[in-house]
């Protein structure tokens, strides 16, 4: 498997699990997946990614009613696992 910052075609040649398009040229290369705050996406566009997912411990967070023919990006947010409360009579 390959380093990140390595060229590569698929995802899954790479470490990271991402194989993420370059903006400036058509190369795409090995990229660390998403961390805390930054931008992410889940959906795999011809066998790579145009922003990879979150790390572990992290979730891609949409924003909500967002309507748009352009890609929306999410952001890369600490996953909370919600607990229920229970009632004690």
């Amino acid at each position: 498997l390959q380093e990140n910052g390595e060229i590569c075609t698929t995802n899954q040649k790479c470490k990271s699990g991402c194989c993420r398009k370059g903006e400036e040229n058509c190369e795409s290369h090995c990229t660390r997946k998403g961390s805390e705050g930054s931008k992410c996406h889940t959906e795999i566009f011809f066998g790579l990614y145009n922003e990879c997912p979150c790390g572990s411990n992290l979730t891609c967070v949409f924003p909500k009613n967002q309507k748009s023919f352009k890609l929306i990006y999410g952001s890369c947010e600490k996953y909370v696992k919600k607990t229920h409360m229970r009632t004690w009579f």
